[in-house]
């Protein structure tokens, strides 16, 4: 079992990770505005907007991603449910099977043949 120290080191590095994450997604946003402001076309003024949007759209693809790992991880702690173990059937029944079937196949060819 995890000590609450080492728990709180670890909630400490995601925290960290997701701020890193976020400020750097909201730097780029403030430079597109910033230049949008600057310059008196609108078309490259919704040409920045739109970069901007970009960004925090893919800010939010990989949020949603680390949400898919977490869960992952999240089930991977609790133990899961264990698949059920399909029976096997052995090799002996398998390779009797195969001969009964190939002889009964021979003798029908036999007597068709007669």
């Amino acid at each position: 079992m995890k000590t609450p120290k080492l728990l709180g080191e670890v909630e400490h590095r995601a925290g960290r990770q997701l701020n890193m994450l976020l400020s750097a997604a909201r730097k780029q946003y403030d430079r597109f505005m910033h230049s949008a402001e600057k310059v008196s076309d609108k078309a490259a003024q919704r040409r920045y907007v739109r970069a901007a949007e970009q960004t925090i759209d893919s800010a939010e693809k990989i949020i949603a991603q680390l949400r898919k790992r977490i869960a992952a991880a999240q089930k991977s702690l609790i133990g899961g449910t264990t698949k059920k173990k399909r029976k096997v059937k052995s090799k002996v029944k398998q390779a009797t099977k195969r001969a009964v079937k190939k002889t009964a196949r021979k003798a029908m060819g036999r007597k068709k043949g007669r």
